[in-house]
């Protein structure tokens, strides 16, 4: 019985190194926590244009869903482009803009390219003004 003792503890000492645990402790340590490093979500870059078939009188564009970080341009074209970094799989493009009374349906394409990923695209329609939070995403 006493030999069976010694080869039993003999082969759980290796096992115990290889565990990283003690002899007479619980290895886990009691915690969600496995001790592997956390992956941390990688920023990725975004670039986009924003093309109107006519021009706005007022436009403001910005990302996420924080309205008053909306950047603001003077003079409003019918294309404009942007760039923002997100740390997902994915991005929301808000979009606010203005036209003259009495103007046609105004179409609105958004495209973005985050780096590394095939572009995307979505056109939406507005009749005189448009306040739209523009969901895209990727893997």
């Amino acid at each position: 019985m006493l030999l069976l003792t010694v080869l039993l503890l003999v082969a759980l000492v290796p096992l115990v190194r290889l565990t990283g645990g003690s002899i007479g402790t619980h290895a886990g340590g009691g915690g969600l926590d496995s001790g592997a490093p956390t992956a941390e979500l990688e920023s990725v870059e975004v670039f986009g244009t924003v093309r109107f078939s006519q021009a706005p009188v007022t436009l403001e564009l910005g990302q996420g869903d924080d309205a008053s970080g909306l950047r603001k341009f003077e003079f409003p074209d019918t294309e404009h482009d942007f760039e923002f970094s997100t740390s997902s799989g994915g991005c929301d493009v808000v979009l606010s803009a203005r036209w003259p009374d009495q103007t046609a349906p105004i179409a609105i394409e958004i495209t973005v390219e985050p780096d590394g990923v095939e572009s995307l695209s979505r056109t939406i329609w507005a009749e005189g003004q448009v306040d739209e939070i523009i969901g895209f995403t990727w893997k």
